[in-house]
């Protein structure tokens, strides 16, 4: 514990010590005298000047280390986890962080191009793998019987059934778009560090309750069936591309006097780089779209073949009972025509008594009737079990049918 306790410590150290030694960007987030501008944007730029901050640094390693430690919690009890769930996490940590810490950070505080693509990430693009990884039910699993019992008992408070309600998540992701960019709220967070940040939170917030009931798998309450989360996913993004539509033709830029002052030369016109970001947020909320699409597809997809799978089997354990219940009946009626049979000649051990003319006409008549009796109990265990068979074979087939229909209902 004391060991643990010391590298919690030189790593906050070693974190506060980059986060000083990152130059301060703008007056509004570094407290600088004048503000920082970067070079005109590059891969390089980008991808190779990241900035590492405390809090982002601890609460992205804290959500990895946790997620990991499930993981390793069920490989000792000899449980499988998917490991593609596992890279889905930490590859949406990945964006998380790419979005928050790299070069893209610094280039959104002075182009707002660069800053919707920031929002996209944040809110489009790395909920998708941190829904797919179904962190609720590795803690599920991975949980002791009491963390676990206070876990479901959240899950299912009215609280959590509104925030995974999809439509939730829906007027958070986007009909908040037009309360943060047309207002005051938007300019006043790049004067204001802690505004700045929160609006970050939200994003990816807001992301997250909406991918989550669309294509998450975990076991949220009140979950909606296949149809009505397409439904949803028709009205939201079209409404996100409109939204990035009117970026594009609007007239006046979004926090003027803030871009006024910064005199990027990068930028020949602020109004242009602000369509440049609307354009960018229609494109990609269009491309994310249609993944997103994808995949509740082929989830729906593989949810029938496993109801198939699952009707299967039923359809099976009944046609096997009905094969059992004729079988049991078919013996039960050749049970009962020999003991017929050993009656009527004083048993198999008895003294045979020599009858006669009309006794022994008495006892043919009687063998005849339970030997019909028999062949009329065969036959109809031989009915039964065909009618099973066939009403089997029906309900297999009109349940594929249906099958095929429903796949072909997303598409369509």
């Amino acid at each position: 514990m004391e060991a643990l306790t010391g590298a919690f410590g030189l790593l906050t150290e070693v974190v506060r010590d980059a986060h000083a030694a990152y130059p301060a960007l703008l007056p509004g987030h570094g407290g600088a005298d004048a503000p920082y501008v970067p070079p005109p944007p590059s891969a390089a730029a980008i991808l190779g000047n990241w900035h590492p901050q405390p809090l982002l640094v601890l609460g992205i390693g804290l959500a990895a280390g946790l997620y990991l430690a499930g993981v390793l919690r069920l490989r000792r009890r000899g449980v499988a986890w998917n490991p593609w769930r596992t890279a889905s996490w930490l590859f949406g940590l990945v964006l998380v962080a790419g979005a928050l810490m790299s070069g893209l950070d610094a280039y959104a505080d002075v182009a707002f191009s660069a800053h919707a693509t920031q929002h996209m990430v944040l809110a489009t693009v790395a909920p998708i793998p941190l829904a797919l990884a179904a962190p609720l039910t590795l803690a599920l699993r991975a949980l002791s019987a009491r963390p676990r019992k206070v876990l479901l008992r959240v899950m299912h408070t009215p609280v959590a059934r509104i925030l995974t309600f999809p439509l939730t998540g829906f007027v958070l992701m986007t009909v908040s778009l037009y309360a943060v960019y047309y207002s005051s709220l938007y300019p006043a967070s790049l004067e204001n560090p802690a505004l700045h940040q929160w609006l970050h939170l939200h994003f990816l917030v807001s992301g997250c309750l909406f991918y989550w009931p669309i294509i998450g798998v975990d076991p949220i309450p009140g979950r909606l069936p296949y149809w009505a989360r397409l439904l949803i996913l028709f009205i939201s993004f079209p409404v996100h591309a409109l939204f990035g539509l009117s970026l594009m033709s609007t007239t006046t830029v979004f926090g003027a006097d803030y871009y006024a002052d910064l005199h990027v030369p990068w930028i020949p016109s602020t109004l242009a780089d602000q369509h440049t970001g609307g354009a960018i947020m229609w494109s990609a909320g269009e491309l994310v779209g249609a993944v997103v699409f994808l995949i509740l597809f082929i989830q729906w997809a593989r949810a029938d073949e496993r109801e198939a799978r699952r009707v299967d089997r039923h359809l099976d354990r009944e046609a096997a009972a009905a094969t059992a219940t004729s079988a049991a009946t078919a013996t039960s009626a050749a049970a009962a025509t020999s003991a017929a049979a050993a009656g009527g000649t004083g048993g198999l051990g008895g003294p045979r008594a020599v009858p006669d003319r009309g006794q022994g006409d008495e006892a043919l008549s009687g063998a005849l009737a339970a030997y019909n009796a028999r062949l009329a109990a065969l036959a109809r265990a031989d009915a039964a079990r065909t009618a099973a068979e066939t009403r089997a074979r029906q309900e297999r087939q009109a349940r594929k049918t249906a099958s095929r229909g429903r796949a072909g209902a997303p598409g369509g």
